[in-house]
């Protein structure tokens, strides 16, 4: 990969092959031949996967979701009894505290 490339997620499967490889002394170069990505890549997870001990991607940062599960199966029965509801009438009938233009 180029240096400006963005970063490149891997799957947890394929993060647990590289980690695995590097504990049965293969080099980073050679998992990094067998598994189709850069060296650096290899060196990064071996060393993220000796501090967690697993291969299950850490959560990403960023605003948490507004609307719950609940709050949006709510408003979607209300729009189906009512597909010309206005969005004051859906805050209001589901009891949502948030803005009116987040439910748009």
């Amino acid at each position: 990969m180029d240096a400006n490339t963005p970063n490149k997620h891997y799957s947890p499967h394929k993060r647990t092959r590289i980690a695995v490889g590097a504990q049965n002394g293969k080099s980073k170069y050679q998992i990094a031949a067998e598994e189709g990505c850069s060296p650096g890549s290899v060196h990064g997870i071996t060393k993220r996967y000796r501090v967690q001990q697993s291969a299950v991607a850490l959560p990403r940062s960023g605003r948490p979701k507004i609307l719950t599960e609940y709050d949006k199966r709510h408003i979607l029965r209300l729009i189906d009894q009512d597909p010309f509801i206005s969005n004051t009438e859906i805050k209001t009938q589901a009891g949502l505290t948030y803005h009116v233009d987040t439910i748009t």
